[in-house]
């Protein structure tokens, strides 16, 4: 169901606090239905100018992070799973009674995928090492990420999972803790991250979370759901269901992010006519595209302009 975030949701700052605009709400509903509708038959790309783009990217995340949690399945899960490398190191929670926060975290390094089942290789110094088998039916039980699972993260997560919730958004917990990344944000990381931490989402009931926390952002090779790199240390990725271009400067790194869908944000400042020229471009293979009924996109607010279209699949 397409998200409206506007009438539950309000943004507060050193200055007080404001209704979320409607610049920020069309930024969301994009996030969320270009990570909704990613599939492998067509790449969808969106292309959005506004006078100044400071934030739009954050919402635009916001959104993708709503689409997830909504595209959540096990099945897909799973096949994320079993593409991790061997050797790469996971975490998982289990219950625990003599645990203050009723779990205890535990690690292993991923060292088998076989057909139905992978093996995880945990060391423990006073037990002995073991070898503990996943299934698809026990993924689903007992979630596994590839971040540590830390007292502060959990803090954070339960922060951020309370505020959505308030919102009206059906936050569902085995997505919470699975290693599934909903998209990769291109920016200059810096400036992005003290954006998001200058400003709070708070809604109707009274709970708060920084911009920031709500994203649950995450270094390349951290846990969380918006994985953030800068447009010069891009490299070799993973296929993301959505990749987010915050400027033009981050647009020139499109040809080595791999995604479903894309969303190129910029300022109409940078928005040159080499620019228009390399959009024309990628519009040129452009084939027809229907969006739901249901799924329409709110007004365009005044001063941006976006256009949305899909490639073939292999584009």
């Amino acid at each position: 169901m397409r998200p409206n975030l506007n009438q539950s949701l309000m943004l507060r700052d050193t200055g007080g606090s404001i209704s979320l605009q409607d610049w920020a709400g069309f930024y969301i509903w994009a996030g969320w239905w270009l990570r909704h509708s990613a599939n492998d038959r067509c790449r969808l790309i969106m292309f959005a100018v506004a006078p100044s783009r400071r934030f739009a990217a954050a919402f635009a995340a916001l959104g993708a992070l709503i689409g997830g949690n909504e595209a959540h399945s096990d099945n897909v899960d799973w096949e994320s799973l079993t593409a991790i490398p061997v050797g790469t190191k996971v975490f998982w929670r289990e219950r625990s009674l003599k645990a203050k926060s009723g779990f205890k975290r535990l690690d292993g390094t991923l060292v088998d995928v076989r057909d139905g089942s992978v093996a995880i290789l945990h060391e423990d110094k006073k037990n002995g090492n073991t070898t503990l088998t996943w299934n698809e039916k026990k993924l689903v039980e007992c979630p596994l990420s590839l971040g540590a699972i830390t007292a502060r993260l959990n803090e954070q997560y339960a922060v951020a999972a309370k505020l959505l919730k308030d919102a009206s958004v059906d936050v569902n917990q085995n997505w919470l803790w699975t290693s599934r990344r909903e998209a990769i944000l291109i920016t200059e990381q810096t400036s992005f991250r003290r954006d998001a931490d200058s400003i709070a989402l708070v809604s109707k009931q009274g709970s708060e979370a920084r911009l920031s926390e709500a994203l649950f952002l995450s270094e390349r090779e951290g846990r969380g759901k918006v994985v953030m790199s800068s447009p010069r240390s891009v490299g070799a990725a993973p296929t993301y269901p959505l990749v987010i271009f915050d400027g033009a400067n981050a647009f020139l790194s499109r040809e080595a992010v791999n995604s479903s869908s894309t969303l190129a944000i910029m300022d109409r400042s940078e928005y040159d006519e080499e620019m228009h020229n390399r959009v024309l471009a990628v519009a040129s293979a452009r084939i027809p595209l229907e969006v739901a009924k249901a799924e329409q996109p709110p007004e365009t607010p005044p001063g941006l302009e976006a256009a949305l279209f899909s490639l073939p699949g292999d584009r």
